[in-house]
């Protein structure tokens, strides 16, 4: 009798899949929809999100801005000032991730951090990206 509940509580939480930022944008498509939203209205041509795991992505690809080249975003200069802006930013960036994580932890208590990634990409290629993480839960 023991063995068949060892065996049941196993299955049944050794089992589950753990809940991921992902996982929970996947399960709750008006939340995702809202982020998805906000980000499409943004005043930021070419910004997009994606979430894997408990990481949100954001993506900002310069390649269909006008007056941006190629040869331009690859300097060293573009590099710099990209990288400026994303240490500048960083209080914004971690404010946004902790915003998100609230939110989702409304109706997902497991999930105890989150990171925002921002990437500057020129044809998929990656320029710079910075990783900002959130404040640890209490």
């Amino acid at each position: 009798m023991i063995m068949t509940v060892i065996s049941v509580i196993c299955f049944t939480s050794c089992g589950s899949k753990k809940a991921t930022l992902e996982t929970y944008m996947n399960d709750h498509p008006d939340d995702k929809a809202k982020i998805e939203e906000t980000v499409a209205s943004s005043d930021m041509p070419g910004l997009s999100v994606d979430f894997s795991g408990n990481e949100m992505i954001y993506t900002f690809e310069l390649s269909g801005m006008e007056g941006i080249t190629e040869e331009y975003i690859k300097s060293d200069i573009a590099k710099q000032l990209f990288e400026s802006g994303l240490e500048n930013q960083a209080d914004t960036f971690k404010k946004v991730a902790n915003t998100v994580l609230d939110e989702v932890r409304k109706n997902e208590k497991s999930i105890d951090s989150i990171s925002l990634t921002v990437k500057y990409t020129y044809n998929d290629e990656v320029i710079t990206s910075a990783t900002y993480e959130t404040d640890p839960v209490s």
